[in-house]
């Protein structure tokens, strides 16, 4: 569709790799506003001027002769659009450039000239009973007006470049650090996965020369889990509900590996169930629970996984019934440095990540986010 401003030359003094918006008249809403702006300044004071010339001396004039107004209104937006244009095009981006200011300087001049003569002689053609005086006197009485008008579009249109373009440069700021951090997210996700696969296929391989049925049986449910995590490798947060299906295969696979030693009890706040929370969460802290506290005992013991909502944030814990940490400070592998890391990018500061003794014996790694429902967040989106 044509338009006036693919009408209007462009030209430029030199590109600058400041600029990260379009030029002004190439967008709609430009147009818009100058033209309803001077539009109604245009008729508003073609009206006002036929009704107080009721109270002239010389009698009423007529609504054609009142139209002079409207000739001044065409003129300044014929100004404004000038002063878009030439300041979109020679934009004074340091107070050193003295050409541009000149530029504009001399610009001002030649405008508010080209405006006083315009209009005495579109008014001399056009406006009925309208009475010359010369213009020269047109030029001498209108002149400073249009110069200061012109030079005051100047400069603010440079303030809506400068505007714009800052606001342009944060967005693309904040869409790198997000593309950055999502990044360094999917790295942290892939890290995760290629651990628990290594645990896995250890288990396995030590299951074969024993229990080729108990490996084979771990094996499919291995399967089932890395399908379950593959279909989901993109997303940065799942429901509650489908993390706890891949968490229960999980299960599943150190239950074949540790037999009756190993015991899982779930307390899940129904509420819970649609709220989201990040991809192979629990995974880290189980096998953390499992490894720490039931691992190095004969007797085996028990893993408790509970989620609650409590003021609108979702608390997930895991504990386990061993020795506990005895005083001495957590330490993190990698997969439990992974799980801070993975909370602090989704969530910054309104997370909480804590691993302690419980009161009743064992530890408890606790994790507070954010309740939030919804659809699923697509790294790439």
């Amino acid at each position: 569709m044509w338009t006036l401003s693919r009408a209007l030359p462009r030209f430029r003094l030199s590109e600058t790799a400041d600029r990260m918006s379009p030029p002004l008249l190439q967008e709609r809403k430009t147009w818009i506003v100058i033209t309803v702006f001077w539009g109604v300044v245009g008729v508003v004071s073609w009206l006002l001027e036929y009704w107080l010339s009721f109270g002239s001396p010389d009698g009423p004039m007529t609504l054609g002769r009142a139209a002079a107004r409207l000739v001044y209104a065409v003129l300044w937006f014929g100004v404004t659009v000038s002063a878009v244009w030439i300041s979109d095009g020679f934009t004074v981006r340091h107070p050193r450039q003295s050409l541009r200011i000149a530029f504009h300087l001399l610009i001002a001049g030649v405008v508010a000239a080209s405006w006083a003569v315009l209009a005495y002689y579109i008014n001399l053609a056009v406006i009925p009973g309208w009475v010359p005086q010369g213009v020269a006197r047109m030029v001498n009485t209108t002149f400073m007006t249009s110069y200061f008008y012109y030079m005051g579009m100047v400069v603010l249109v440079h303030g809506i470049i400068f505007a714009r373009e800052h606001h342009a440069r944060e967005i693309d700021a904040l869409q790198k650090a997000r593309a950055s951090a999502q990044a360094q997210f999917q790295v942290l996700k892939m890290e995760l996965q290629p651990h628990f696969l290594f645990n896995a296929l250890h288990s396995i391989s030590a299951l074969m020369h024993r229990d080729v049925k108990a490996a084979n049986e771990m094996l499919v449910l291995l399967a089932d889990m890395l399908d379950a995590a593959l279909q989901s490798v993109r997303d940065q947060e799942v429901t509650l509900e489908e993390e706890l299906e891949t968490l229960k295969l999980y299960v599943q696979i150190q239950q074949i590996r540790f037999g009756d030693r190993l015991k899982v009890d779930y307390a899940i706040d129904p509420d819970a169930l649609p709220a989201r929370v990040p991809h192979m969460i629990f995974q880290p802290l189980v096998e953390n629970a499992i490894k720490h506290g039931i691992g190095t005992r004969a007797s085996g013991g028990q893993v408790e996984v509970s989620v609650r909502v409590s003021d609108h944030r979702l608390r997930l814990a895991v504990q386990d019934d061993g020795p506990g940490l005895k005083g001495a400070p957590p330490t993190y592998g990698l997969g439990l440095t992974n799980t801070r890391e993975r909370l602090g990018y989704l969530y910054g500061e309104g997370q909480r990540f804590q691993l302690r003794d419980a009161p009743g014996g064992g530890v408890r790694a606790t994790v507070s986010i954010p309740l939030t429902t919804g659809d699923k967040t697509n790294p790439d989106s």
